[in-house]
């Protein structure tokens, strides 16, 4: 600062008031006046004694890095030296907004912003009184977590009361296969009618009576053979003439007796579903003048069997009288078993009545099915849809002022582990990768399309409607590191940030806890916590330089050995552990770390461990002393 027309006593002293200026603590300010006629007039007796005014100074905050759990919460340093005049109020804002909204918004690991859901609920920005700000649902005050400056004004609490949502970003890839032509099984229908030749011409009493028929639409040829079973020894014949076929002496079937029709095919795969057949002389109930029954009406009777198996039993009553008395007759098993089922037998009997006769002459219609082949074609889709779950950070400036209202802002950042992978890693300065959580999901479907008509298939059947899908689903979970170079958005674009972390976890839901290769970074112990380091594998606890068991509950760290510092801390390979509770045990390994003395930091001390044989004279372990809690 310069002042002009300064006047100068009599004496040679000249008087400035300098209240407006701001000082800062610890710093030699020197003030030298020069003359009109350019003499240089030093002040070695300059003081500002009664108008330093110390302004706050901002030194970096730490940033926090914590675990997606309810009841987690972190405490991290502003890194704000508020001089003489202390510190009077503040307020945390966010620099990423949405247009005029005030939803709470995060950068994703891949460098995506999005509005932060819990729940599927977007999340949004509430400021308390006291300029705590708090997450909570949209339309409601369910508060998901809070970000608190504490009461020095020396750091900010992070606490989680709910938990967040992941940043989903899903790729779906669709490849369709070649088709590959094949074929399936289908079912024509078709009917032939058998009739006597005319070398059967005039009748006949045979052991058999056997037919042919040839279905020139199919070229396949059906056999009907026709054998008789009567009472009486010697009589088992089949008596036919012109008109009739029946059983023994005449060309009827009477009482006791069976004509029997088996129907076979030189073709595979035909199945007999229905025969048509006349029959004659079968009289229906008659009745006198009164109305009353009469006579009884005759009833015919076919039993069906698939080779020696019964299918069913079907039969036909009577409506004529005498020779009139034609019935046409659909023998199927449709009356007592499912409609369908094919058969190569009928038995034929009376059920009611003295008998009855098949009208040759009409022909017998055997109404058959036969395997058609039907040409397909295979195509095979797979959709492979990727899930990926991103951590994300949220960019936060705190606002605040000294006793006499003199500023000071400082940026900060909180990250999440939304994807609850358990991998907790600082966001670095130039850090260029992220872990990310994947859910892989791949489906296959296969689709069977026939391209004839659909008529040859059973409505039963898979492809009746002229497609068949077979779709099979395979799921898999795994953690990648992702490279973040080339994202749109990076933290940098929001404010400026140390390196320096407080990681904030549950070690036991952990699989990697990584504080970056810069700065200092914190590792929090939760509520009752604690690591057997004998039981570590693959080094889960990385570039962390303080462990920090002062919250509460009780807290027990066992095994440390000098491979376990070397392995936890950064290249500087120095490890502190603060504790503040009698019950925050810590036993090292003798046979690797000893204790060389005591440290004072601040107004704490500390116990010093060092190499037992001194190969490493870098690794240095401090752990804070409290009083009733030896280490053991």
């Amino acid at each position: 600062a310069s002042y002009t027309n300064v006047p100068v006593g009599t004496d040679g002293t000249w008087n400035v008031d300098i209240s407006g200026e701001e000082f800062k603590e610890e710093t030699t300010y020197t003030a030298t006046a020069t003359a009109t006629d350019g003499t240089n007039i030093s002040a070695p007796d300059f003081m500002t004694d009664g108008y330093a005014d110390t302004v706050p100074l901002a030194e970096g905050a730490q940033n926090t890095v914590i675990a997606n759990a309810e009841g987690m919460a972190a405490e991290a340093s502003l890194g704000i030296n508020w001089g003489a005049d202390g510190y009077k109020e503040g307020s945390i804002t966010t620099p990423l907004v949405e247009g005029d909204t005030n939803y709470v918004m995060g950068i994703a690991s891949n460098g995506d912003t999005f509005v932060v859901t819990s729940g599927g609920d977007k999340l949004v920005y509430m400021t308390l009184e006291d300029g705590t700000i708090a997450a909570v649902k949209e339309g409601t005050e369910e508060t998901v977590f809070t970000v608190a400056v504490n009461t020095e004004g020396t750091g900010y609490i992070t606490t989680m009361v709910g938990t967040v949502d992941a940043h989903i970003v899903t790729e779906t890839v669709v490849e369709t296969g070649g088709s590959v032509n094949g074929s399936v099984t289908g079912s024509a229908t078709d009917s032939v009618t058998f009739t006597l030749p005319a070398d059967k011409q005039g009748g006949g009493n045979e052991d058999q009576l056997v037919l042919t028929a040839k279905d020139p639409s199919t070229n396949i040829t059906l056999t009907l053979t026709a054998t008789g079973d009567a009472p009486d020894p010697g009589h088992d014949t089949v008596n036919y003439s012109n008109q009739r076929i029946g059983v023994d002496g005449g060309d009827s079937i009477d009482t006791r007796e069976t004509l029997t029709l088996n129907i076979s095919s030189d073709t595979a795969g035909v199945k007999i579903t229905s025969i048509g057949v006349v029959t004659d002389s079968l009289d229906g109930t008659t009745y006198d003048h009164d109305g009353n029954v009469k006579q009884e009406g005759e009833i015919a009777q076919a039993e069906l069997f698939n080779g020696t198996t019964p299918i069913g039993t079907d039969t036909i009553d009577g409506t004529g009288s005498g020779a009139s008395s034609d019935e046409s007759w659909l023998v199927s098993d449709s009356v007592t078993s499912p409609i369908g089922e094919s058969f190569d037998t009928v038995k034929f009997t009376v059920n009611t009545g003295d008998g009855y006769g098949i009208l040759i002459n009409q022909g017998i219609t055997a109404n058959y099915t036969y395997d058609v082949n039907v040409p397909t074609t295979t195509t095979t889709t797979t959709t492979t849809t990727t899930e990926s779950l991103y951590d994300f950070t949220i960019p936060l400036t705190f606002s605040g002022v000294d006793g006499d209202s003199d500023p000071v802002t400082t940026d900060f950042h909180i990250t999440f582990d939304a994807n609850n992978d358990g991998v907790l890693t600082s966001i670095d300065s130039g850090e260029t990768s992220a872990a990310v959580s994947v859910t892989e999901s791949t489906v296959t479907t296969t689709a069977l399309v026939h391209d004839t008509d659909a008529q040859y298939l059973p409505a039963d059947h898979p492809l009746s409607d002229g497609s068949e899908s077979i779709t099979t689903v395979e799921t898999n979970e795994y953690s990648v590191n992702v490279d973040t170079s080339s994202a749109q958005v990076t933290l940098e674009d929001f404010g400026t940030y140390t390196d320096s972390d407080v990681l904030a976890a549950r070690v036991s839901d952990s699989v990697l806890i990584d504080g970056g290769a810069a700065g200092i970074d914190i590792l929090v112990l939760s509520e009752d916590e604690g690591i057997d380091f004998s039981t570590l594998d693959n080094n889960p606890v990385t570039n962390i330089e303080v462990i920090d068991l002062t919250q509460s509950g009780d807290h027990e760290m066992t095994s440390i050995t000098l491979d376990n510092v070397v392995d936890i801390t950064n290249e500087n390979n120095d490890l502190t552990i603060l504790r503040d509770n009698t019950d925050d045990s810590v036993t090292t390994d003798v046979t690797t770390l000893e204790n060389t003395g005591e440290v004072t930091i601040g107004s704490d001390t500390f116990d010093m461990y060092a190499n037992v044989e001194n190969t490493d004279p870098t690794v240095t372990l401090k752990i804070e002393q409290v009083d009733n809690a030896p280490i053991v």
